[in-house]
């Protein structure tokens, strides 16, 4: 990923304050979804600011919830948040805890005053202003110093002050009398024997000690002195090498960043059989990888060639993680996941052929594959990764899979239709019985209205009804 300046103000090319760009992924759904910011801590260093304080900066500004682990270095804040709206973010809090308030540069440090204040120090001019204590960071700040030095108060400031106050006192005090001048000669005199007797007593240490040093001189020149110095300073150049080609790698053809990405993971992956622990950190590690280089989708199919081989069965729900940061709710990813399946049936055919379609269960199972990639996959044979033949023989051994996978979502859709018809069954009755208890009459039972329906009919109600309504009230 390209660096970008730390003052994104500044269009100069050759500025020499430098960033990683934010790099950030979308975890969850509904109200669980948060973003991780993969690369905090590298931005983190290059602003000299903990990596705790620009997440809760972006907690603050977004007013989401932040989630900090520095053991893992994994930095979330709850919410969907793209990268670009972030590195925005980021500008601000650059701006305000960041650079100097006088000549806009990057090297400054934070103070911490008795009074609870917070002060920028530029490393360049000089210049010492106090930061916006409005801000809720700030809070955090006060709450959370660092350990390191670059927080430290304005102590030793204060001490040179007193001294050199105390050497204008001096100065300014009235001169002795004749008498104190006196005891102040037999001082002098004590004190100028004393000095002499402890400076033959420093020069004599001091000999000795170049005495001793004229055994230590030479170099060690045994071969693991040699091999020692040697790996120390292939350490210091490769890590120096690394930053430089990091950047030369995403120019590299597809094919080339994919060998990187497999030599990588080769080294980092469930093939070392790492400790539960560091199974997350490491997973992380090759997500940020894989999207370093560009190929995440193309990642998931290599890893299978990295992690599995013929006891594939016992080694999915081990390395579950390091497919699902890469598959989770990427089709593509999971298609290229199928292909290497499949060269790898084809690889190991004797053995695994018959287990197909347990390996696509124990997947589905781990969430490394979804329901509707799997059926697409059945439907649509490929002959992309494994000969016409070969692919016929394992679609067929995984049709007892697939099957039961179709049938359980046909089962799934005839459950939710007969509940819809239910309820319509329901709506249906209480319209039937609203008419007649708006009536104020009973609803009629099925025989009665069979045995009405065969009778000649009465004469007309609404006749019957007129003329109960003609009569004269003197009648009665």
């Amino acid at each position: 990923m390209a660096n970008v300046n730390i003052n994104r103000a500044v269009n100069d090319a050759f500025y020499r304050y430098k960033m990683p760009r934010l790099q950030s992924k979308i975890e969850g759904k509904g109200n669980g979804i948060k973003t991780v910011i993969v690369n905090m801590s590298d931005v983190a260093k290059c602003l000299a600011r903990p990596p705790e304080y620009t997440c809760k900066y972006f907690g603050c500004e977004l007013g989401a919830q932040t989630q900090m682990d520095d053991k893992i270095s994994r930095y979330v804040v709850n919410g969907a948040h793209d990268a670009e709206k972030l590195q925005t973010l980021l500008d601000g809090f650059i701006s305000r805890f960041v650079l100097c308030k006088s000549c806009q540069n990057p090297e400054t440090e934070l103070l911490l005053d008795k009074a609870q204040q917070i002060w920028q120090k530029c490393a360049a001019c000089g210049a010492k202003n106090m930061v916006d204590m409005r801000h809720k960071l700030t809070t955090f700040i006060l709450k959370n110093p660092p350990s390191s030095g670059a927080l430290a108060t304005t102590k030793n400031e204060h001490e040179s002050q007193r001294e050199a106050s105390k050497a204008l006192d001096g100065s300014a005090a009235p001169s002795p009398s004749k008498k104190s001048s006196k005891h102040d000669k037999a001082d002098k005199g004590d004190k100028a024997e004393k000095g002499e007797k402890s400076d033959k007593k420093h020069k004599h240490k001091h000999k000795e000690e170049e005495d001793e040093d004229d055994g230590d001189w030479s170099v060690d020149t045994s071969a693991d002195a040699v091999a020692a110095r040697r790996h120390e300073l292939n350490a210091t150049l490769g890590e120096s090498v690394s930053k430089l080609t990091h950047s030369e790698e995403l120019e590299l053809p597809e094919k080339k960043r994919i060998n990187i990405f497999f030599n990588f993971a080769s080294s980092s992956t469930c093939a070392a059989k790492p400790a539960a622990g560091a199974v997350a950190r490491t997973a992380n590690q090759i997500q940020a990888e894989a999207e370093r280089l560009e190929i995440k989708e193309k990642a998931a199919g290599v890893l299978v060639e990295v992690c599995f081989n013929e006891a594939i069965l016992q080694q999915i729900p081990k390395c579950s993680q390091f497919f699902v940061k890469l598959t989770d709710e990427n089709k593509r990813a999971q298609r290229y996941v199928l292909g290497a399946l499949e060269a790898l049936i084809e690889l190991y055919r004797a053995t695994l052929l018959p287990k197909t379609s347990h390996i696509l269960k124990a997947m589905y199972d781990n969430d490394i594959l979804d329901e509707a990639e799997i059926i697409r996959w059945n439907d649509k044979p490929s002959t992309k990764y494994v000969s016409e033949e070969v692919s016929k023989e394992i679609h067929k051994a995984a049709a007892t899979f697939v099957t039961w996978l179709k049938t359980a979502d046909e089962e799934d859709d005839d459950d939710e239709d007969d509940e819809e018809e239910g309820d319509d069954d329901d709506e249906d009755e209480s319209e039937e019985e609203t008419p007649a208890k708006s009536n104020g009459k009973a609803p009629a039972s099925s025989s009665s209205s069979a045995s009405s329906s065969s009778k000649a009919p009465a004469a007309p109600a609404p006749a019957a009804a007129a003329a109960e309504d003609d009569f004269d009230i003197d009648d009665i």
